[in-house]
């Protein structure tokens, strides 16, 4: 288990945000690794932010096309669904903040 950098919360906010690692890392002013390794585990994924998950995707989709053995192109299928499902659902919990924000601006 690796332990919480300086800033932790605010690294956690930040990347559930979709700010980059880098970004982070500057803002709480940790090392990069510690940054990475803290927000992944934090999030209880294999990647640690948004622009992470769309990076494997695009990595998976580029080995699929490469890949002509049923049983890794299955394996990569799976990798894909995983990270469409953590955009999904992130995106769907942002749109909620948002619509909560916006209704106590009405007011």
């Amino acid at each position: 288990m690796t332990t919480e950098p300086s800033g932790g919360d605010r690294a956690g906010q930040m990347a559930r945000e979709g700010d980059s690692i880098e970004k982070i890392r500057r803002a709480v002013g940790a090392d990069w690794f510690e940054v990475w390794q803290y927000v992944k585990e934090a999030q209880g994924t294999q990647w640690s932010t948004w622009q992470g998950a769309k990076s494997v995707i695009t990595r998976r989709i580029n080995k699929m096309v490469t890949t002509s053995d049923r049983e890794t192109r299955e394996d990569i299928k799976r990798e894909i669904a995983e990270c469409v499902d953590y955009l999904y659902y992130e995106g769907k919990r942002l749109r909620g903040k948002i619509d909560r924000a916006r209704k106590s601006l009405e007011y």
